[in-house]
């Protein structure tokens, strides 16, 4: 699915293929089931802000939290 194929894909940094997939339809705020984050908080846990810059472009929001309850702006790498 596009959207399990969009979370690895922001948890490798692999911009062309982030882009194709969001292009495609995947949804920007798919969650993991494990652990709720989406592909915007794992892209701020990996320091990929390219990944970052297109997910937003594609609507990604960052109001979002995971099981936790972090948003992604706790995922980002310090």
């Amino acid at each position: 699915p596009l959207d399990t194929c969009l979370l690895e894909a922001v948890s490798g940094g692999h911009l062309a293929l982030i882009d194709f997939l969001l292009q495609r339809g995947a949804p920007p705020d798919t969650r993991d089931s494990a652990t709720g984050q989406t592909p915007l908080m794992r892209a701020a846990a990996g320091g990929h802000s390219g990944a970052i810059d297109l997910l937003r472009d594609g609507g990604a929001s960052r109001f979002l939290a995971d099981k936790e309850g972090r948003l992604a702006a706790d995922h980002a790498q310090r």
